[in-house]
């Protein structure tokens, strides 16, 4: 696992769970593309640095989510490194301990603050400040979190974060986790009709054309949207809505499933309101949702 591939010219990219980019920046100097889940990830892709002559100088990181930023710590301890990213996933990966707090939308219990979301802390410098090689492009990539970022190398090698997801992890998970809805339909409309040499999603296959893969993914952001409108035709709580959402998909309830697809669904009903398809109201101090 975490094995580096070479894609073309001076991009590779480390295999494994989340892929990490690799762009050579001459004979010695290497920039790399997020870490990584943990400090352990971070170790394998600097030993593997290092095995080939090479230099660390800088880690471009797409967002705040732990299995991006898990590795940062480490590798920015060992080569004091700079770190890139936006501003509002900066905050997030300076500090991480927000991120459970996000999605569980007050200060998390202890079932939350795990690896999975809470990586260990490093300094971000904003991403306005790098400067990156001609060729370079820093794409917008939001919806699935708030400044998310896609990174395309001089080679025509396009990095596309979590902008989708591959069939697999749909079908395992059934719900991805999403922060904006609106702005998560846009990007896959954006990406769907991008062209490179390759493209290289995090949680997918390499491939040549993503377009299929993104059509995939805007039907089923469709599909769910549907499913939760079909639920509310009689009015329902948030909590009676959420059972019926992992009932349908026969998912299993946790701190962490409950807090991650609680928000998602939560993203999913502020796109049906603001598009007046349900409405909200308070009956006997509960939130009711009906069309």
């Amino acid at each position: 696992m975490y094995e580096l591939q070479h894609l073309h010219g001076n991009t590779y990219f480390f295999s494994g769970p989340t892929k990490i980019g690799l762009y050579r920046l001459n004979d010695t100097d290497v920039l790399i593309i997020d870490t990584g889940i943990e400090a352990r990830v971070g170790k394998r892709i600097l030993k593997t640095i290092t095995e080939n002559g090479w230099e660390l100088k800088f880690i471009i990181n797409t967002h705040a989510h732990a299995d991006h930023v898990g590795g940062n710590a480490y590798l920015q301890g060992q080569t004091g490194c700079q770190i890139f990213a936006n501003p509002i996933e900066a905050c997030f990966t300076e500090y991480t301990f927000l991120n459970s707090c996000f999605v569980y939308g007050a200060f998390s219990p202890k079932e939350l603050r795990k690896k999975f979301m809470l990586s260990e802390e490093s300094h971000i410098t904003p991403l306005s400040e790098a400067q990156l090689p001609e060729g370079f492009e820093i794409i917008d990539l939001k919806g699935h979190s708030s400044q998310m970022i896609g990174v395309r190398t001089p080679d025509d090698i396009l990095f596309l974060a979590d902008s989708l997801a591959s069939e697999f992890t749909i079908e395992k998970y059934k719900v991805i986790y999403t922060f904006n809805v609106e702005a998560y339909l846009e990007t896959l409309e954006r990406v769907r009709n991008m062209k490179a040499r390759l493209f290289v999603p995090a949680h997918a296959d390499v491939t040549d054309d993503i377009s299929a893969l993104a059509e995939f993914n805007v039907k089923v952001t469709k599909d769910l949207l549907d499913t939760i409108a079909g639920f509310c035709r009689e009015p329902i709580s948030f909590e009676g809505l959420l059972k019926k959402i992992f009932d349908e998909f026969s998912l299993t309830m946790n701190y962490e499933q409950h807090a991650l697809i609680g928000s998602t669904i939560k993203s999913y009903l502020s796109y049906l309101t603001d598009r007046e398809v349900l409405k909200t109201y308070f009956e006997d101090n509960i939130l009711m949702i009906s069309v």
